[in-house]
């Protein structure tokens, strides 16, 4: 088509112009073949032969796009550097008009929330995202028209960031419900990808951060050759990951919220960070090392951060000094406590400083009696020098499988390292016998008052292991510890025999996450104006674990008993037994308009409780008219609802716990809400 207008905006970097402040007009596609083209000035009356359009919803003008077949002709036009950035990505990718669309419908999240932690511009953000997202997509599926203009090259994709991920309020404002609630949310959408700052925080956790949230992670690695600081404190692309939240009922108890996703679903974006990013940990001495002490070590173990009385943090590092091979303790203050998730166990590091290390006492560590040196630093600028980066000589220490675990806990007080499945947890009263030190500090310490306790299984889910978190008062929290979490556990001791006991050198490494089933869980924010609800399957019944609070789609929906509160509900996967004191669920069913149910409620008022079981005959007369006419219409509802398919019923429900004896089979849930699809918009 033919068009013209007025220019009022230039962009030099993504070679667009705005006509008449409503229409922009991409020209990068002809500029990437033509060497002498440039942009019209602003002000420009300009006339546009053989482009492309773009409408909108409306059938509106919104978007022109000039090719190599396309002309502009105006009387001047911009004397301007010549970006050739946009170029370059259109020439080596052969990209096409409709490419050019991704740009436009990411470039807002780019200003909105990750423009103020960069260096760079967001048209300079953006077309790395774009570069980044083609180099490692996939080969096969680009498109090699006769007319370039006509290519598609640039998957389909959609950025978000970690402040559209928030599932769940931090403060703790639940009355009712389970002790502990498990969260679990993937992306909404497949083209989402998330974008985002990694950073290391003053309490030693990572974090994926935008200019208005951060939210801690865990990451894992399927594969050995990837490290994770390889990826810190640079933003990166995450195309798959899971949102996980913790909610508790007890109050004081802090709720949490954390993202897990592996580093092969990363992908690192070279921009420029705008944010400190000091780190006291180098791979080459520096010249002229002004520091007065070293000395070098192999790191065996890391123990778990921990803030003292005084509200100070602290780690402390079980590590072998290579030229005494003297084993001992050292313990990191405030300052060095960012350098602990670069830190690698099995590797050498040598280490600099100025002060001599004082003499510390640590009562939880004296319980190992294991160490008689525990030495702390006493300044600010410590220097940790890795010595051997590329070497892969580490030291193999074992980690048992459950049934090693169990096998070994009968027969050693030692400690031990495993992994396994966490298959449940649960809490148990606090031990009486223990004085406790609580600190109140957000993320350290036990959430609640309840002792947590953890049981792990094998493969097989046939043998348990169980382990006690007692010894939590100060320590971090650790993340991770939820349902079908893979995780290895290192440095427990064993107990009588018959279970695990944490320590202060205990710690917590998520290796996957391995539901039996993929669902998602209700979003909890009290406004949603982030995450929406997805939906998940009542029928997929046991493969879900206990408590968790899921949406589905009913299809078909049976009252059984109005007595006993039991419905029989039917979705894509199947039957299942659904226990009700929702009167929103029974206003739903009798299709009332909230209007009309407070009609309805006062009837039901007046004529006293109504009884109806499936299995149960007709109840006799109730006296009156007006009675027996209420009764028979209730009577005719019910039987229509157990007969008639349901396209738009939702109910919001929680599992239970049910073997496979009970009700036939089927799994159990309890209602707690219910909806119609025409009553919300999300």
């Amino acid at each position: 088509m033919n068009f013209e207008g007025r220019v009022s905006s230039v962009n030099t970097i993504l070679w667009t112009f705005q006509l008449d402040n409503t229409i922009i007009v991409h020209t990068s596609c002809l500029a990437a073949y033509d060497t002498k083209q440039r942009l019209p000035e602003v002000g420009e009356f300009v006339h546009l032969y053989n482009v492309h359009y773009k409408v909108n919803k409306l059938y509106q003008l919104q978007k022109l796009f000039l090719c190599q077949r396309s002309r502009i002709v105006c009387n001047h036009y911009k004397d301007h550097v010549r970006e050739d950035k946009l170029l370059q990505i259109i020439r080596d990718f052969n990209l096409g008009a409709s490419d050019l669309l991704e740009i436009d419908y990411n470039i807002d999240v780019i200003d909105n929330f990750i423009k103020k932690l960069a260096q760079e511009p967001s048209e300079s953000i953006i077309l790395k995202v774009i570069h980044c997202l083609i180099t490692n997509g996939d080969q096969n599926i680009r498109s090699y028209n006769v007319h370039k203009c006509l290519n598609k090259n640039i998957p389909l994709f959609t950025l978000i960031t970690i402040s559209n991920c928030q599932y769940v309020d931090l403060h703790n404002t639940a009355k009712v419900g389970p002790p502990w609630n498990l969260g679990v949310h993937r992306k909404k959408n497949k083209r989402d990808i998330l974008i985002g700052c990694l950073h290391v925080n003053k309490h030693g956790i990572v974090c994926l951060r935008d200019a208005k949230y951060n939210m801690s992670c865990i990451i894992t690695s399927r594969k050995d050759s990837l490290k994770r600081r390889n990826i810190l404190n640079k933003f990166v692309l995450i195309k798959n990951y899971y949102i996980f939240t913790e909610t508790y009922r007890e109050s004081g108890a802090v709720n949490l919220e954390y993202i897990l996703f592996d580093i092969a679903d990363a992908l690192v974006l070279d921009i420029k960070l705008d944010i400190r990013c000091h780190s006291n940990l180098v791979t080459k001495v520096p010249n002229n090392v002004p520091y007065l002490y070293d000395f070098q070590f192999k790191l065996l173990n890391k123990a778990t951060i921990n803030i003292t009385k005084e509200l100070i943090l602290e780690c402390w590092l079980e590590v072998l000094f290579t030229k005494s091979m003297e084993y001992a303790l050292i313990g990191l203050n405030a300052y060095q406590i960012q350098i602990v998730p670069y830190l690698e166990e099995g590797k050498t590091y040598r280490v600099f400083h100025s002060k001599q290390m004082k003499v510390c006492k640590y009562v939880e560590l004296s319980r190992l009696k294991k160490h008689s040196v525990l030495q702390k630093f006493d300044e600010k600028n410590v220097l940790f020098v890795q010595e051997d980066m590329n070497s892969s000589d580490k030291i193999v220490k074992p980690v048992l499988n459950v049934v090693e675990a169990l096998e070994r806990l009968k027969e050693s007080t030692d400690l031990i390292s495993f992994q396994g499945l966490l298959c449940v947890k649960k809490f148990t009263p606090a031990l009486t016998s223990r004085t406790e030190n609580k600190v109140n500090c957000v993320g350290f310490g036990t959430p609640g008052t309840q002792t947590h306790t953890l049981i792990f299984t094998d493969d097989t889910r046939e043998c348990n292991l169980l382990l006690y978190l007692n010894n939590w008062e100060n320590l971090q929290i650790p993340l991770g510890l939820v349902l079908d979490m893979r995780i290895c556990v290192k440095n427990v001791l064993p107990q009588k025999g018959k279970y695990l006991k944490s320590c202060a050198m205990t710690t917590f490494e998520v290796l996957n996450y391995e539901p039996l089933v993929a669902f998602n869980t209700v979003n909890l924010k009290a406004e949603q104006t982030y995450g929406c609800d997805q939906y998940s399957f009542l029928g997929l019944g046991d493969l879900i674990p206990c408590n968790v609070l899921i949406w589905a789609k009913i299809v078909q929906l049976s009252i059984r008993s109005l007595k006993n509160n039991v419905l029989y509900a039917y979705d894509e996967m199947g039957q299942s037994v659904v226990i009700s004191k929702s009167t929103e669920l029974l206003r739903l069913l009798l299709g009332l308009e909230p209007r009309q149910w407070v009609i309805w409620s006062q009837a039901f008022e007046n004529i006293g409780e109504y009884v109806h079981d499936f299995n149960d005959a007709p109840l006799p007369s109730l006296g009156s008219d007006i009675n027996n006419t209420f009764y028979m219409a209730l009577a005719v509802s019910i039987q229509v609802i157990n007969a008639t398919r349901i396209s738009d019923l939702e109910l919001k429900c929680r599992k239970m716990e049910s073997s496979s004896m009970d009700n036939e089979g089927m799994p159990k849930w309890f209602c707690v809400d219910a909806r119609r699809r025409t009553e919300y918009i999300f």
